[in-house]
């Protein structure tokens, strides 16, 4: 009984002291440890910048996809009830509503207000009337847009749909190059921590070799490191989850309330955090799982 009772109490034992060690080690060895936090946090805050930009694309392009309404602009010389009644007439529309000049002005002065007064800035109202169109499925968006726009009176057909091929290039090249930045960044940050932690190592050999002497094994060497490893992507990883956090939810309440998207303001800041330490914890232990040679070779003791 004694036996299957001291076995946990040794390996809690050995837990306590590897990460007493393991901080202690970190704080010895200060400015080693903030340039990995440092390299760690900068590489983990540049691919979730990438993270959340491909997020917000890719959500941008689905809303579009979905949009089933356009704005049809009219000429000052067109009759809004005549086309009203043609286009209600054609296949796909649901409902077409004429939006006066008057009341787009009154519109965009309630999308501004307290931030500019646009009658103050525009003597005359520069906003023509316009038909609101609603189709019964966003896929005849393109077909009625080309026939609405051939109507007479008709200035210009806008509508959600006609951007998609442009933004989906767009999400591509930054989908494309911004991954391949990060992974480049990352492994740049690994390669920092690792030599970061092989000239740490270099100066702490007759630590570890005292600890051998007292009959320290190797493995528990090992794990110190990795332990110091864990716990400074941790520390890097925290600091790039609060800038992007920060700086994501500056965005939103600055940016993103202001457009008429359904559920911009949801970020995924759970999400977000999670993942930056998961991907700082990551890089801090391969890091230091690497130099874990060089303990060997330094100390003289078997990997």
């Amino acid at each position: 009984m004694n036996r299957s009772t001291s076995a946990p109490s040794r390996t809690l034992w050995t837990l306590y002291y590897l990460l007493r060690d393991a901080r202690e080690g970190t704080s010895r060895n200060a400015l080693a440890a903030i340039a990995v936090v440092l390299m760690i946090a900068l590489a983990v805050g540049f691919t979730g910048s990438v993270a959340l930009t491909a997020r917000g694309t890719e959500s941008l392009t689905s809303l579009l996809r979905h949009q089933a309404r356009m704005r049809v602009l009219l000429t000052s010389s067109a009759d809004p009830s005549v086309l009203t009644h043609r286009i209600q007439e054609m296949p796909g529309v649901r409902s077409v509503t004429f939006i006066s000049k008057q009341a787009e002005l009154d519109r965009m002065e309630r999308a501004f207000t307290g931030q500019v007064d646009l009658r103050s800035v525009f003597t005359d109202n520069p906003f023509p009337n316009g038909l609101d169109v609603l189709l019964s499925s966003p896929g005849r968006a393109e077909a009625n847009a080309s026939s609405i726009s051939a109507l007479p009176g008709v200035e210009r057909v806008v509508y959600g749909q006609q951007y998609i091929r442009p933004l989906l290039r767009l999400a591509a090249t930054l989908k494309r190059t911004g991954w391949l930045a990060a992974t480049l960044f990352g492994l740049v940050a690994l390669l920092v921590s690792a030599v970061t932690w092989r000239l740490a190592i270099l100066h702490r050999a007759a630590e570890v070799r005292t600890k051998q002497l007292m009959g320290v094994r190797p493995i528990v060497i090992h794990g110190q490191f990795v332990a110091e490893g864990a716990l400074l992507g941790l520390l890097g990883g925290t600091l790039a989850a609060l800038v992007l956090v920060y700086v994501t939810g500056a965005f939103v309440d600055n940016v993103l309330t202001l457009l008429p998207i359904a559920g911009a303001h949801q970020a995924p800041y759970g999400l977000l955090a999670a993942g930056c330490l998961a991907a700082g914890l990551l890089l801090g232990s391969i890091g230091a799982i690497s130099a874990i040679g060089a303990v060997a070779r330094t100390a003289g003791a078997p990997t």
